[in-house]
């Protein structure tokens, strides 16, 4: 079978990842389109079902897409173990796929049958995904920062996909077996803080000394890191259940705070040390995703001890759009021509004249999309502030933009075909 140009029944290591990254993007480009047509209506409270809708358009559909498709290509390099079950793989990213379309659909449209089928197939999807990777941890062998900081992720991921079960089935049925309000910051410190961020820690780690040929990251700050995280994540059902007071609120953030600086101090002295000095597009996106983490505490503080939609609005564009959008754009322009560089051009070396892997995803290209990025950023971080409609539909469509820019890089890194020799003139 032939898909978009993919040869899909061969290569597994290239396939597979594939598939995940060049739909996370189509996601991004959905929820652009859902602000430029409902507009301001989306920042009216969070509570609303399309405001829900839209957020796991980006959590599910972008994130946890991109995110996903990273540990299969990442599982077995660094684990020196095959992901049990390839075949079925080709099989969970559609079931996956759906189940996020159809969360958004259930909820924007309202329909609890929806709702419920949504629910099923994220549970048949995610919960042998998270299986698949937790075996290739317990086989495996990894001496690094990724192996624990993954299974912190996971762990939260876990902890997340349960809670959001709950609230799903709220949704569909009305009942609510916990306390919403209490429950939904829980939610939000374990999806972000503990699978996103977690997720990207581990990964950062392993490929940014890798790319840029540098030292590992020190071993204190790694440990400093998976202990902020551990505390954040222990931190946030403890404040959240307890009800002492707003203030208290700022303990799970704080914690988080001292993970994002060990991690932050890491990378600083990474690209000091850095024997590849060429910054490229993949670092402004990670330099930028890095200020944007710091920017998103201030929102979040904010709301710690004044809860305000406005503060959660700006915390979440300035972290999801700022931060981990950024972050795993970098990634994806870095792994993916260098995932097929290696899988369809590598052994051609010495045989035949193969492109150079710059060819494969071109820098003014990436650099374009990356403005596109910032703009969006930038628009939909002050439509969250100030809930101009106007503004907010203008934030909307430079996402759409952005997105769909992310998209047409990475398939034309994915279709880059090495060129058929010239025919030789017969005698």
């Amino acid at each position: 079978m032939r898909t978009a140009g993919l040869n899909l029944d061969q290569a597994p290591q290239l396939d597979i990842p594939l598939r995940f990254f060049l739909t996370a993007p189509l996601f991004g480009v959905a929820a652009g389109v859902l602000l430029a047509v409902l507009g301001a209506e989306l920042l009216a409270t969070p509570w609303h079902p399309h405001t829900v809708a839209l957020a796991h358009l980006v959590t599910l559909g972008v994130l946890t897409m991109s995110m996903l498709g990273a540990l299969y290509q990442l599982l077995p390099v660094v684990m020196g173990v095959e992901v049990p079950g390839a075949r079925w793989s080709r099989w969970l990213h559609p079931v996956f796929t759906g189940a996020v379309l159809l969360l958004a659909a259930g909820l924007l449209l309202g329909l609890p049958v929806l709702l419920v089928a949504a629910l099923v197939l994220l549970a048949a999807s995610l919960l042998p995904l998270l299986g698949q990777h937790v075996w290739c941890l317990a086989r495996g062998a990894s001496h690094g920062p990724f192996a624990p900081l993954l299974r912190l992720a996971l762990g939260a991921l876990l902890g997340t996909i349960a809670l959001g079960l709950l609230f799903g089935s709220g949704h569909a049925m009305g009942w609510w077996p916990l306390p919403r309000q209490a429950a939904m910051p829980v939610h939000v410190y374990w999806s972000l803080g503990g699978w996103v961020g977690g997720l990207i820690a581990s990964v950062g780690m392993t490929v940014l000394p890798m790319f840029y040929i540098a030292p590992p990251f020190p071993r204190g700050l790694v440990l400093s890191v998976l202990v902020g995280l551990s505390a954040m994540l222990l931190a946030a059902p403890l404040v959240m259940g307890l009800s002492i007071g707003p203030g208290w609120s700022l303990l799970p953030l704080g914690c988080g705070a001292i993970a994002l600086a060990a991690f932050t101090g890491g990378l600083l002295r990474l690209l000091r040390a850095r024997r590849r000095k060429v910054a490229d597009v993949s670092l402004r996106y990670w330099e930028g995703g890095l200020l944007a983490a710091w920017l998103a505490l201030v929102p979040g503080a904010l709301h710690a001890v004044w809860p305000h939609p406005r503060w959660l609005f700006a915390f979440g564009v300035v972290y999801l759009l700022g931060f981990a959008y950024s972050v795993l754009s970098g990634m994806l322009c870095k792994i993916v021509p260098f995932l097929v560089w290696m899988n369809r051009f590598s052994h051609l070396a010495g045989k035949t004249p193969i492109p150079m892997m710059g060819e494969l995803l071109p820098r003014r290209h990436a650099q374009r999309q990356l403005a596109c990025h910032v703009a969006a950023v930038l628009l939909l971080t002050a439509a969250a502030l100030a809930p101009y409609d106007p503004l907010v539909r203008l934030g909307g469509l430079a996402l759409a933009l952005s997105s769909g820019y992310l998209w047409a890089n990475l398939l034309h890194a994915a279709l880059f075909r090495p060129a058929t020799p010239a025919a030789q003139p017969s005698g």
